[in-house]
């Protein structure tokens, strides 16, 4: 098992580490999370690529643990991601050893274990980059085998380890609380539950509106179901069929043959644990947006769902062998070729025939130039760059996401002031990828006289400002008023 945590790690963080080297990756998210790290490494905390200050945007404290990090120059994107490919790696280890402690086999044990790593999904959250939910998986594993153990300590810091993280782990960390109070000790479990609760409605309610500016980024994802998972809490109760109506449109079904039929669909035997991952799946089926249910091209949104599932799969091998011993060897036969037959049919390792799907190709014309691009920019200038340019230049004070400044595009919350264009000094793009709406504000501001060509190799463009007579009536203001 160790042979495979080592081999997968090296699979996957080898093409992570080409993805971003291949300028593969995006603003959102490895570019903000990359900002933020160095912002609060720094003592500060607005984000001009969200355009939204650290914990206005989510309850992520872990940004802290990278600090000493990017204190000796080790806090980029490609440290996150390694550091995240490793602790998602090591929930394999107690998948193990709560497997171990039920089955008594290691053989058995490990065969649940590589069925976790050939997950698509335990796969995708390295895949998609730096994500916060992926950093919580394996604590949060960790918890339910500590309290399985009865071990309080270990059980505290691994909570302690998750919740940092995201919001949305402290409704994981909130019905764990639940079920530990049921199935282990009454007391810790009511703490727990009371805690994670209080911890999601403080950080939702009080601390991100109140960093952000009185809103949410993800209120939109709910449509007319509110704007805050409360407001969507209480149209369920005001308003049930509209909730009804949602769930439908969000075919339920196909989502949760996705995330189940990797496991062989074992996990339903193992049904209680199943419900550690309710918060979350409900997330995810009530937005109106589709990509919250793709556990292939966006899982980090499965990244809780999926700690449930590892959970109820090792509870449901034992429920089985409990009742059935002979059943026990097929059943593992089962879960491993089904955890192999869907990493090869839809998850990112060399094995898997959507490889190239997930992975940027080494025959960019351009790789070269847009590396001499991003190297122009002094380390305290302002930039604006196309958006797979952005976690290259994210260690900064100011750097945007075209079309920001000039004109807000997923740039904060609405109501958020408007940013100043003229603090940029340099504008790196790729302009084969300016989109239609975007172009001809691109066109505009450089044909403004504002900006003087730096560099350019083919459709790579490196621009600086140039001296204006009167700074706050730069020639590339009236682009902002462009239709």
């Amino acid at each position: 098992m160790a042979a495979a945590i080592v081999l997968w790690v090296g699979f996957l963080y080898l093409d992570v580490w080409r993805r971003h080297d291949r300028f593969g990756t995006f603003d959102n998210d490895l570019g903000f999370h990359t900002q933020y790290v160095w912002l609060l490494a720094r003592g500060k905390v607005f984000s001009t690529i969200l355009g939204l200050p650290a914990f206005g945007h989510n309850a992520t404290f872990g940004y802290f643990l990278f600090a000493p990090l990017s204190w000796i120059g080790l806090g980029g994107p490609q440290v996150l991601d390694f550091v995240q490919a490793v602790i998602v790696a090591l929930g394999a280890v107690p998948v193990y050893g709560l497997a171990r402690r039920r089955l008594g086999a290691g053989w058995a044990a490990t065969a649940l274990a590589l069925a976790y790593l050939l997950h698509p999904v335990v796969q995708g959250n390295v895949w998609e980059t730096f994500h916060p939910e992926a950093m919580a998986m394996t604590p949060l594993l960790w918890a339910y085998v500590s309290a399985d153990a009865r071990r309080w300590r270990p059980y505290v810091i691994a909570i302690a380890l998750a919740i940092i993280w995201k919001s949305d782990v402290a409704l994981f960390v909130a019905v764990l609380g639940v079920y530990v109070a049921i199935r282990w000790h009454r007391r810790i479990g009511v703490i727990t539950a009371i805690f994670g609760a209080a911890w999601f409605v403080f950080v939702v309610a009080v601390m991100i509106p109140g960093f952000a500016g009185g809103g949410t980024v993800f209120g939109p994802l709910y449509g007319d179901l509110g704007a805050t998972p409360l407001e969507v809490a209480g149209t369920a109760f005001q308003h049930p069929g509209k909730i009804v109506r949602q769930l439908g449109r969000a075919k339920p079904d196909r989502y949760a043959r996705d995330l189940l039929a990797p496991y062989g669909f074992v996990p339903l035997l193992g049904a209680p644990a199943l419900t550690l991952g309710l918060p979350q799946n409900a997330i995810s089926l009530l937005s109106d947006r589709d990509f919250t249910r793709d556990p292939f091209d966006n899982p980090h949104y499965q990244a809780l769902p999926l700690v449930a599932l590892t959970l109820a799969l090792v509870e449901g091998v034992a429920f089985i062998s409990r009742r059935r011993p002979s059943l026990r060897s097929p059943v593992l036969a089962a879960v491993t070729g089904s955890a192999l037959a869907a990493t090869v049919a839809w998850g990112p390792l060399p094995i898997g025939v959507r490889y190239h799907h997930y992975w940027v190709a080494d025959h960019d014309p351009l790789r070269h130039a847009k590396e001499l691009a991003v190297a122009l920019p002094g380390a305290h200038d302002a930039v604006s760059a196309q958006y797979l340019l952005v976690p290259h230049l994210a260690q900064r004070d100011v750097v945007y996401s075209f079309p920001n400044p000039w004109r807000q595009v997923f740039y904060g919350i609405e109501g958020t002031r408007r940013p100043d264009p003229t603090v940029v000094k340099w504008i790196v793009m790729d302009e084969t990828v300016l989109s239609e709406g975007d172009k001809p504000l691109y066109d505009c501001i450089m044909q403004s006289g504002a900006f003087r060509e730096v560099y350019r190799e083919g459709a790579l463009v490196a621009a600086e400002r140039m001296p204006a007579r009167n700074s706050v009536a730069a020639a590339d203001l009236a682009c902002r008023d462009q239709p």
